[in-house]
């Protein structure tokens, strides 16, 4: 794993990062990494791309339920 995907995963548990890394297989498969117009981002790999939006969804559902905790939802 890359610094940045240590990072991510910080905050996942082993299924999540299993779910990543399955997810990243399959769009390598389907869409090579290496034979992709990449240069509007900046990340290295599919593994990147799911678990940066793992992460986001999983910040996400965490800022929900401290709202909801607090009253505010």
């Amino acid at each position: 794993m890359t610094r940045e995907q240590e990072y991510l995963s910080h905050d996942m548990t082993d299924e999540d990062i299993e779910y990543c890394e399955a997810e990243a297989k399959k769009l390598e498969k389907m869409l090579p990494w290496a034979e992709q117009d990449n240069s509007e981002t900046d990340a290295d790999s599919w593994l990147t791309v799911v678990m940066r939006t793992v992460a986001k969804e999983i910040e996400h559902n965490r800022g929900l339920y401290c709202a909801e905790m607090e009253g505010l939802v």
